[in-house]
């Protein structure tokens, strides 16, 4: 593992004050966000949008956002 889930709740907290503004109170789930934070934390890539069954936008926002930070930890160790 890359990541911390200190990291992953921090990231849920920004990303649903970021969906809230934009969608008045929309926010994403937070087992979904997390699911997908740690598939990519483990090395996985995303699913095709078809085999992740329900909430597929807190799963891909999850994955997007440990992606984004394993990319930048990956930097800081080369």
């Amino acid at each position: 593992m890359n990541t911390t889930l200190d990291l992953a709740l921090a990231r849920y907290t920004t990303v649903s004050k970021e969906w809230s503004d934009l969608a008045a109170g929309n926010y994403p789930i937070l087992g979904a966000f997390l699911a997908g934070w740690y598939w990519r934390d483990m090395g996985c890539e995303i699913p095709p949008p078809e085999q992740i069954k329900s909430f597929r936008d807190s799963f891909r926002k999850g994955w997007a956002e440990a992606d984004s930070f394993v990319s930048i930890l990956n930097q800081q160790i080369s």
